[in-house]
Parts: C-alpha cells; structure tokens; sequence
C-alpha cells in the first residue's frame, strides 16, 4: 500500500507538471500566439501598402529618366541635318540602328540603314509617320524616332530603353518593363516581352495593381510617349521574408516563456506535493473503510488545505446522506406503489370494452396526464335504456380516483332501480356529499339516458362542460342545463332536458383536458375548434374520429405538458 501510495504520488506530480504546462500554453501562449498571428496580418498588409508605394515611388523615378532621355533625343533627332551619315547618326544618338524608309508603291522600304540587314525589308507600319511629321512608333522591342525628310523618305532611329530597366538588386527582385496598347515591348524580364497586361486593382491599396494575378504592380504612365512604365515584383518574396522575420520572434517568444513557465512550474510542484500528498494517504484510508480518518492541515498547504477541509466535511455530508437516501428510497418505493394502485383503480373505472347496442356505434378515447386523475366515463345498457356518464373528480392522486370509483358506483346502484335522471342525480349528490363534506371534493358531470325504441335523450349537466351533438342536417347543439357539480351542497336543484335522437346524429362527450388544452401562447383549445374539428371528420368512423381528434388537441399543445387527462366518448346513431 504504501509503495503504490509513492507511484501515486509521482503520477499526480506528473499530472500536476502537465497541467501548468497546458495553463501556461492556453492563458499565456496561446492568446500571445493569437496575437502574433493577428499582428503578422496586420503588419503584412501594412509592409504590403508601404512595398506598393516603393514600387510607385522606383518606377517614377525611372520615369522621369525616360522621359528626360526621349525629350533630349527628341529635340536634337528633329533638328538633325538630313545629310549625316546614318553611322553617325547611330553613334550620336545611341540608336540601335538608323534606318532611311521610301515609299515604294504603296509600301515603305528600307533603302539606306546602318544596318545593312535591314536594307529592303518592309517597314509599312511607320506610313502613319508622314502624316503626324513628328512622331515615334513602337515596333518590336524598340520606341523608334521619326523624321520625314521629303514626301517619300523617312528617317527613323531605334532607342534600346533597356538600361533603363535594369532589375533592381534589392532584398527583393523587381522587374521593370515598358508596355503600350496593353502589350510589353521592353522588360528586365526576358520572359515578360511581348506578354499582354493583366491588370486588376489591388484590394484596399489606391494606385495598387496585381499584375498577372500573383505580382504585385505599379503603373506609372507616360502620356507624352504614349507608353507605360510596370514596375512589378512576386508577392511570394515579400510574404517569404516576412514570415522569416515573424517565425524568428515566435520561436525566441516560445522558448523565453517555457523556460521561465518550466521553471515556476518546478517550484510550484515541490511546494504543493508535501500537502498533496498527506491528503492522498488520508483517502487511501477512507477508501479502505476508514472513515474517522481526517486531514491536517499543512504549513504550505494553501488550497491543498481548502481541499482537505472539504474532503474531511464531504465525508461527514456523505454520512448523513447516505441515511436519508435510504430513508427517501424507502418512501419513493412506496410513493411508486400508490401511483400504480391509483392508475389501476383509474382504469378500472373505464369500460373494459364498449357495449354491443344495435343501432349504437360508441367509441372511446382517453390519454392520460403524468399525474393520476379523476377522470372517467361509464356507458351501461339496462331495460332497453342506456345511460351515458362522463364526470372529472376535483384534486389528483389516488383519492381522486377513489371518489370517482365511489361515484360510478352510485350511479349504477342508482340507475338500476329505473328512477328518472334527477332523482338519481339528487340521491348520489346526497350519499357523495355525507363522504366528502371535510374534504370539500365535488364532482362534475354530463349524465343522459337514451330510449332506444323512442331515441329520446334525457340529459343534465352538473358543472360540466356541454355534450356536443352534431345532428344530420350538419348543425352542432351545445346539450347543456343549468346546475352545480355534485357534492358542493347536500342538496342540490336538478334540472333536466330532453331531446330526440336521428339517424346519423353524433354525440361527443368530454373532459376539460380537452378544452382547456393550450398552446406555448396559453391559447386555450376551446369549445369553438372542437365544434370545427367535429365538423371536419363526422365522414369517419367513430374510432377514426376519436383517435384523430385526441391527436389534434395533442398537436395543438405539443410545446406545453399536459397538465390534465384527456376524455372523449362518441355516439354515433346508426
């Protein structure tokens, strides 16, 4: 026991050194990493406008050399005597080449160039430079000066822009190009010459261009040259170095932190393994059984103490619980057994199965709440009679369903002597009231007694909610009398009603469970929907219309508990 105490003790060391790891990487760690990742985003895209401003700023600076360099060329290139040697020319201007053009049926060709390669090739693109007289043209990878000497001859002059553009030998390789017409004429790059520009707007940066979808750009136009300078470089270089940078200060972040944390933690875990372990030897011991071991506090114990304070009144709390759950499974095993003997007796009160009546068809339904009720109904044939009752006891539990036993009883006993409705409505309420009168339990009730051969319906209600009678031609009656519930006074005034019965009339008792049914709104079911949802299925059978209409009102109160049983009883005359 006390090595495996030791191994313990080593684990909850281990175990304790884990979770200041893991406090120290989630309080610490994590939000200061959250925080560099943020930073590096927001730094990014910071370096990324202050890079597309460099951008800017290089490609207007080279093109303000551009253009001083063509204006000088230019003007002097104008003022050039048409008789110099083309050579000359060459070497003056640091063309490329200079070439002499003439206009040859319609075509210009190149009779005279200080490039004899170039003598009789076709250069019928620069025909639009007799009409302008001043004009430079891009053609091939060159910006050309234009002269016309005479109404035939042109002389041109390559200018070579390349040492213009030479990439920029920085952190980051930057490549410059000229284009026009959307075309590249002239780049740094070799592979750019002759590309199209594809060129869309960079998000939140003014001035900003993606060039070709990866690059990030500047555009600097020349509208005197009628060309643009691109000064554009891979996003990927910016993004490489810029995450080197922040890798470096995460990394010198993370190890300063774990060493400082992995220090504390040492300390820490020293200090509370004294105390942690005297209340682990204490819980071995009350696991064993012992259970007037205590924990003492320790000197550097801190919240090992709290702990062990509360260890040593758990034990005491357990103690006194474990008697009075026994003491509340007793009583919950007997609460259990009233609640099955009053939902016995609740169901006995129902008809086991409806009478066989010629020329009847009764139906029943019934769903009860999650409390026993005093709910119940009893439909009895004697003496070519039958008696319908459908009454709701007061209160809940077993003395509901006990009082509503006693009171279906009473109506047998009563309605087998042959007495009409009021008298035994009178006797029950007298007998019911003697055994209730402390308890203040009263009844509600709809009674009737039906003669089959005359099928006249004899009926009363006691504070209950109206019989519901759907006749054939399609009117609904609401059978209803004046009078109190049974068991509120000794004596109670009887009044009854009479009505006679058709072929395919249809008659539907019910409880208050069904009526007063609510929505999550507190809508009440009510007496109008059932008198409309009576209306939709009298074409059904009874046990069709029984079953749907207890899954309406279900359905209309789905999101409340049913807070009472549910009673329905159909009679439909064949």
């Amino acid at each position: 026991m006390k090595l495996k105490g030791k191994t313990t003790i080593r684990k909850i060391r281990g175990t304790i050194a884990l979770r200041v790891f893991w406090v120290i990487f989630i309080l610490i760690l994590m939000p200061l990493f959250i925080f560099y990742i943020l930073e590096y985003h927001r730094e990014y895209h910071t370096k990324k406008a202050d890079f597309f401003k460099t951008l800017q700023i290089l490609g207007e600076s080279r093109k303000d050399s551009i253009v001083a360099h063509m204006k000088r060329q230019i003007y002097y290139f104008l003022r050039l005597a048409p008789t110099q040697p083309l050579p000359e020319i060459q070497r003056i201007f640091d063309f490329v080449e200079a070439s002499k053009l003439t206009k040859q049926n319609n075509r210009l060709i190149c009779t005279d160039s200080s490039n004899p390669d170039n003598i009789g090739k076709d250069y019928s693109e620069f025909l639009p430079a007799f009409a302008h007289h001043r004009y430079h043209i891009i053609y091939g990878p060159y910006l050309y000066l234009t002269q016309v000497l005479s109404d035939d001859t042109l002389l041109i002059g390559s200018n070579n822009l390349s040492e213009f553009l030479g990439t920029v030998d920085a952190m980051y390789p930057i490549d410059m190009s000229l284009f026009s017409k959307g075309k590249i004429f002239i780049s740094s790059n070799a592979s750019y010459i002759g590309t199209k520009i594809h060129l869309t707007p960079a998000k939140g940066i003014s001035d900003g261009y993606v060039f070709n979808g990866q690059n990030m750009a500047a555009v600097i136009p020349m509208k005197d040259l009628g060309i643009s300078l691109l000064v554009d470089i891979e996003e990927e270089y910016i993004k490489s170095l810029h995450w080197q940078y922040y890798f470096l200060r995460l990394l010198k972040m993370f190890l300063f932190i774990t060493i400082i944390g992995g220090g504390s933690a040492w300390i820490l875990i020293r200090k509370l393994s004294a105390p942690l372990k005297n209340l682990l030897n204490v819980m071995d011991r009350v696991k064993e059984g012992d259970v007037s071991q205590c924990y003492v506090p320790a000197v550097m114990g801190y919240e090992i103490n709290m702990l062990g304070t509360s260890f040593n009144e758990m034990i005491q709390s357990v103690l006194k619980h474990q008697k009075i759950a026994e003491q509340e499974r007793v009583a919950k095993e007997k609460l259990a057994q009233e609640l099955k003997i009053g939902h016995d007796i609740q169901m006995s009160l129902f008809p086991s199965a409806m009478p066989h009546i010629k020329g009847l068809d009764i139906t029943s339904g019934y769903v009860p709440a999650k409390e026993v009720g005093g709910d119940f109904y009893d439909i009895f044939y004697y003496n070519d009679r039958v008696y319908f009752i459908i009454a709701d006891v007061c209160g809940k539990g077993i003395s509901a369903c006990l009082y509503a036993l006693g009171v279906r009883s009473l109506f047998r006993s009563f309605f087998i002597l042959g007495k009409p409705i009021s008298e035994v409505v009178s006797h029950v309420n007298e007998v019911f009231f003697r055994d209730v009168e402390a308890s203040l339990t009263f009844v509600t009730a709809w009674v009737g007694e039906l003669h089959l051969d005359t099928k006249e319906l004899t009926y009363c209600s006691l504070g209950h909610f109206p019989a519901l009678l759907r006749q054939k031609g399609g009117e609904i009656q609401e059978l209803q009398t004046d009078g109190i519930a049974i068991g509120v006074s000794e004596s109670i005034e009887v009044f009854e009603k009479k009505i006679t019965l058709q072929r395919e009339d249809i008659l539907l008792l019910y409880t208050d469970g069904i009526i007063e049914a609510h929505d999550r709104d507190h809508h009440g079911y009510g007496i109008e929907k059932l008198k409309t949802f009576l209306q939709k299925i009298v074409q059904l059978p009874s046990k069709e219309m029984v079953s749907l209409l207890l899954q309406d009102v279900k359905a209309f109160s789905v999101l409340e508990e049913q807070a009472d049983d549910m009673t329905a009883v159909i009679i439909r005359l064949l």
